[in-house]
């Protein structure tokens, strides 16, 4: 079983809450062997922005998501909102499923767990899926193989803003998808601390 993670963000995507210009936090350009790849900011306030890193090697990413989806004050940790947002994840990849784009999507494994972020424990979910992409998935998504995918999720609230990080990788290995999920997740502490990119 997926065991809770316990990570601390120093100053972890802080923005303020008038708008993303006040940001005060910033990105790294490289967490856990992943190069930071681009960051998106999107025209709808609601979808706030987010942050793609990219491993050649492995040909691998992951990403950040910042955003309120338009509700006026989340606060911290997981609330009754939170857990809907952590649900609708899961619903949008058995509606993928319908829709023919995935095939084989497993029962989602969820968990919940605490993290650090800047002195104060903030509460977390956590889950894992896998799937498989169908010829008519590849249509949209442009990628080539239709191997099984491993799929994680962690989201919390935090000031106001939902965070979200996902990574989906090719493998049929969940146990190992989820140490490489860690790994990520437990360099945030240290790559955080040392910020290097402002963000935008």
């Amino acid at each position: 079983m997926f065991a809770p993670i316990r990570i601390s963000l120093f100053l972890v995507l802080l923005l303020a809450a008038s708008s993303l210009a006040d940001a005060r936090g910033r990105l790294p350009k490289e967490i856990a062997g992943f190069d930071l790849q681009g960051i998106s900011i999107y025209d709808e306030p609601g979808l706030g922005f987010s942050a793609r890193y990219w491993m050649d090697e492995k040909e691998q990413k992951f990403d950040v998501y910042l955003y309120t989806a338009g509700v006026a004050d989340l606060g911290s940790g997981v609330n009754d909102r939170v857990a809907q947002e952590f649900k609708s994840l899961f619903v949008q990849i058995s509606e993928m499923e319908r829709l023919g784009y995935y095939a084989d999507v497993t029962d989602p494994q969820t968990g919940s767990g605490t993290i650090n972020l800047d002195g104060s424990d903030v509460g977390f979910l956590w889950g894992r899926v896998q799937f498989r992409q169908t010829d008519k998935g590849r249509e949209v998504t442009h990628v080539e193989s239709q191997d099984i995918r491993s799929s994680y999720v962690f989201i919390t609230a935090y000031q106001g803003r939902f965070l979200k990080v996902r990574y989906t990788l090719l493998s049929d290995d969940l146990e190992a998808g989820t140490d490489a999920f860690m790994a990520i997740m437990e360099d945030f502490e240290r790559r955080f601390s040392q910020p290097e990119l402002p963000l935008p």
